[in-house]
């Protein structure tokens, strides 16, 4: 019989009562888990902004059961594992951490959000869903580095993985796969195996999800989980056929500096591994209106004022074009977030 763990006490799913709840991230999966024994037929949630502004949607059950046996099948997870849910239920990959668990008869451990969710986890765990700053504390902590060795699979989402977490997971063997979907599509869509001998530069998507670009060369998908009606997004990507993808950044994020245009992600990729030497301090580039250029790439450092990174520039001239290479360097008390902790580059610069 699957189980729930609240704590340091397991409680058969089929017995669950409302009382064992002790905070807010323990009412949240009580009240899902309730919704779909009862036979909840939809739910509402709201997107991130991966198609447009952010706007309330509801999604089917039937959607969510395509969605989660998507997974299920691709990562061959199997009845009696367990399952470890240590991000936001109120979220869709929250959610379908559970509703996974839920139809495939997983056992679940229920962890409130926390910077490195493996610490003091003593059982067994066989699939986590975890964020890039989780991902990046559990390996930087000898305990919890040697736990992710026993997990089964790891799926990250809710931000890119940088290309310095992305070198600090190939000594680690658990399949580690980064996620791409949204609110939309019900979760993710495609994974990309991000260490070991099967690693790859691109997202595969599931073998019922069809993916094609349209004139922007922004992503474009049809699948089951869309009840089959074709999703837009502001993503670009480069298609390599109509399951895999190699994704270059959003679309708004496209700076047009002297005519020419640069892709802030792809900047950001470059230039990360240099600045996570100097300081562990967040940043993103952004591109600020100039009478000249029309727009100027720049650096925004979330933090104080740092004299190494204001240096650091000279140091990755060789990775970058001259177009690239940020002309202004902006230091930031604070970034603005999303209720699920994605930087907001518009805002944040309004705010200065």
């Amino acid at each position: 019989m699957a189980w729930l763990l609240f704590d340091t006490v397991k409680h058969p799913i089929d017995q669950l009562t409302a009382d064992i709840a002790a905070n807010p991230f323990q009412n949240e999966v009580l009240t899902l888990i309730n919704q779909w024994q009862n036979g909840q037929k939809t739910f509402s949630l709201t997107t991130s902004g991966s198609t447009g502004k952010p706007q309330e949607i509801e999604i089917t059950r039937e959607q969510m059961m395509i969605s989660a046996n998507n997974t299920i099948k691709a990562l061959n997870l199997l009845p009696d594992q367990t399952v470890l849910l240590c991000i936001n239920p109120a979220f869709i990959g929250g959610k379908m951490m559970l509703i996974r668990a839920l139809i495939n008869n997983m056992n679940i451990v229920a962890l409130a959000p926390t910077s490195n969710p493996l610490l003091n986890v003593g059982i067994q765990l066989d699939f986590i869903a975890v964020v890039p700053l989780q991902l990046t504390n559990i390996i930087n902590n000898e305990q919890t580095r040697q736990h992710l060795k026993r997990v089964g699979a790891v799926i990250v989402g809710g931000g890119e993985i940088s290309s310095t977490l992305e070198k600090d997971l190939q000594p680690i063997s658990t399949p580690i796969f980064a996620t791409y979907g949204m609110t939309e599509t019900v979760s993710h869509i495609a994974l990309r195996r991000v260490n070991g001998e099967a690693k790859s530069n691109y997202f595969n998507a599931f073998a019922n999800v069809i993916l094609s670009v349209d004139q922007r060369d922004c992503l474009t998908i049809c699948a089951p989980v869309t009840n089959n009606q074709t999703i837009i997004t502001n993503d670009r990507v480069k298609l390599i056929d109509s399951h895999r993808f190699q994704w270059l950044g959003r679309v708004d994020n496209v700076i047009n500096t002297g005519g020419i245009k640069v892709q802030a992600e792809e900047v950001e990729q470059k230039i990360e591994p240099f600045i996570s030497k100097i300081s562990p301090s967040r940043f993103f580039i952004y591109g600020i209106p100039d009478e000249l250029l029309g727009q100027r790439v720049t650096l925004f450092v979330e933090g104080e004022e740092n004299e190494k990174l204001s240096s650091f520039i000279d140091q990755c001239k060789g990775v970058l074009t001259r177009y690239e290479i940020p002309k202004e360097l902006v230091f930031l008390k604070k970034f603005m977030e999303t209720d699920n902790g994605k930087i907001q580059r518009k805002k944040t610069v309004e705010s200065r």
